[in-house]
């Protein structure tokens, strides 16, 4: 569903390293326009998870399957993982407090603080572990939800991703609609107090659904507008349904 809790969770969850990735662009952009012809390589590197985040939150935020999620999201967290660690090994165990007052030639021929150069450098640092960090968290979330999906027969590979439920809509009612006492799923609750000879009738996964009452037979017969569906008591000495309620698909 659209609107539903892991949708919605999704959605925040990419803005959030849709930001992220916007502010270590800045920043990169920024130091590689400034000292290009210094650790070029990293630099250059510098630019690429946060593109290809950018880019491909857009697109996923647009439309998306989970397999195409979890594909793109691996290909991110490696940039980043890659990004964390070379910044790691450029800056070294550099204290950015003790360059206070110091600069260093740019690329442009003029001077640079070392300071601000340095606490640059460590917040690309951060945001790129702050970056593995959530998309790391959010692949096995999302594999989680599928699997959970999964193991209900739906071909989640094949389905829209704001289709999913949370893990497969556990914790809520059927449809994100939460359990309440007296209720099980989309069912009445005259049928989870133990029927008092009435039909009651559901809805499991979109299907209509006659719940067969202890002690009732179910007569289905096909009429002009459909089937028609009877609930008569049992007979015969043998009741139909047993202490555990029988559902059965119209």
């Amino acid at each position: 569903m659209a609107n539903s809790v892991f949708a919605t969770a999704r959605r925040c969850v990419y803005v959030i390293l849709f930001a992220l990735a916007a502010v270590e662009l800045g920043l990169a952009a920024n130091l590689t326009n400034l000292f290009l012809s210094t650790h070029h390589d990293f630099f250059i590197f510098s630019l690429v998870p946060s593109s290809y985040t950018i880019l491909v939150i857009l697109g996923l935020l647009a439309k998306s399957r989970p397999s195409i999620d979890l594909v793109l999201i691996v290909i991110a967290d490696i940039l980043w993982l890659a990004l964390g660690a070379y910044s790691q090994d450029v800056l070294g165990s550099v204290q950015c407090d003790a360059l206070g007052g110091q600069t260093i030639f740019t690329s442009l021929g003029g001077t640079y603080s070392s300071q601000s150069y340095c606490y640059q450098m460590k917040a690309i640092e951060a945001v790129a572990w702050a970056e593995f960090g959530l998309f790391l968290i959010t692949f096995f979330t999302i594999l989680a939800v599928s699997l959970t999906v999964a193991a209900r027969g739906q071909n989640v590979w094949a389905m829209d991703i704001d289709d999913l439920e949370w893990f497969g809509g556990y914790g809520g009612g059927y449809g994100g609609a939460p359990y309440q006492y007296g209720h099980v799923g989309n069912y009445p609750q005259y049928y989870a107090n133990g029927g008092g000879g009435t039909l009651a009738q559901g809805n499991y996964y979109g299907q209509p659904v006659v719940v067969q009452q202890p002690g009732r037979n179910i007569l289905v017969q096909q009429g002009p507008n459909g089937p028609n569906v009877q609930e008569l008591p049992a007979s015969g000495g043998m009741a139909m349904g047993t202490a555990s309620s029988r559902s059965r698909r119209v």
